[in-house]
């Protein structure tokens, strides 16, 4: 288990603290960047990118949402797409637990 990634869902777990279509917003809904001090809500790759969660892990969330969600847009997609907030928490919690890719040998 990653603290940073573990920091990145606590970040956006509350729904208020979650955006859509930017990596970050400030409270006039502009986007900012994720690091911004302005910054009030992050989308998914946002509060990664804010928390330092590292390259590795940021790859296996994308590998999820390609390979298992079958999304071949990755988090952004997931992010901003139906019922985005759940399923990019979903995501999130799935690699935090140590989802990996597996080669499947036969």
């Amino acid at each position: 288990m990653s603290k940073q990634l573990q920091d990145a869902i606590d970040l956006i777990e509350d729904p208020n603290r979650w955006t859509t279509g930017a990596e970050a917003r400030d409270t006039d809904g502009e986007r900012v960047d994720a690091n911004n001090i302005r910054a009030v809500r992050w989308s998914a790759f946002g509060a990664m990118v804010k928390k330092h969660v590292s390259i590795t892990l940021r790859l296996r969330v994308v590998a999820y949402c390609r390979f298992v969600l079958l999304s071949p847009n990755g988090v952004d997609y997931i992010n901003d797409g139906d019922d985005g907030h759940t399923r990019v928490l979903e995501v999130m919690r799935s690699v935090n637990r140590g989802w990996k890719i597996r080669r499947v040998t036969t």
